[in-house]
């Protein structure tokens, strides 16, 4: 992945989790993983439609290229993100 791919990837998703609900510091678990435990990112939740637009927005900022783009997305929203579906029992 190039730079500019992840730093697109990594702002867009310091700010998918600022708006998740639960909110999380995204640099707190980067910076201390062993606090977090398998899993963690299932505890937050944010609409799978406004983890699209804050990737685009991303990548439209760092003008990246398709393949780029679809990195960024596999790891904003595939790998990283918050989760799409709602917990109802929350």
């Amino acid at each position: 992945m190039s730079e500019a791919a992840e730093t697109a990837a990594f702002d867009a998703l310091r700010e998918m989790y600022a708006e998740a609900e639960p909110s999380l510091d995204f640099d707190d678990v980067l910076d201390n993983p062993e606090e977090y435990g398998d899993g963690w990112y299932s505890e937050h939740y944010l609409d799978g439609d406004r983890q699209q637009e804050i990737v685009e927005k991303h990548c439209d900022k760092h003008r990246l290229r398709s393949a780029e783009r679809m990195q960024v997305s596999m790891t904003a929203i595939l790998n990283y993100g918050p989760s799409s579906v709602k917990d109802n029992g929350r």
